[in-house]
């Protein structure tokens, strides 16, 4: 099992927050052992693990999370997931940060600079 499968263990479904021993999810991702990137996309969040696997939240929702994505594993893509829907040209989209809007990137040295600093807010396409 992954970090995401063994913290997702610990709650009962995608609707639960608290599990039966009275822990929060969002706590317990964030104080997993190994560390995790936390990334706030509007609104959604998604916190990556070191071993790459990921719980994605939404609303009053969460799952395990894709490694490219914020598409929840158990309902699979969404229609406008920007991993599978690329205008011509772009080679990555880049989620919302405190400094600028979630955008597409069409030039592959500003995603390997983007990815550099942060690489959970890029989601490589193509």
């Amino acid at each position: 099992m992954n970090r995401a499968e063994k913290i997702a263990a610990k709650f009962s479904d995608g609707m639960e927050f608290t599990g039966d021993d009275g822990s929060d999810l969002e706590d317990v991702c964030l104080n997993v052992a190994g560390g995790c990137m936390a990334l706030d996309c509007g609104n959604a969040s998604r916190y990556v693990f070191d071993d790459g696997s990921s719980i994605t939240i939404s609303g009053d929702e969460w799952d395990i999370g894709y490694p490219d994505c914020m598409c929840f594993r158990g309902a699979g893509h969404s229609p406008d997931c920007p991993a599978h829907n690329a205008p011509e040209g772009a080679v990555a989209w880049k989620y919302t940060d405190p400094t600028e809007e979630a955008r597409w990137i069409f030039d592959e040295d500003e995603m390997d600079a983007i990815r550099a600093e942060d690489a959970g807010l890029i989601v490589e396409v193509g």
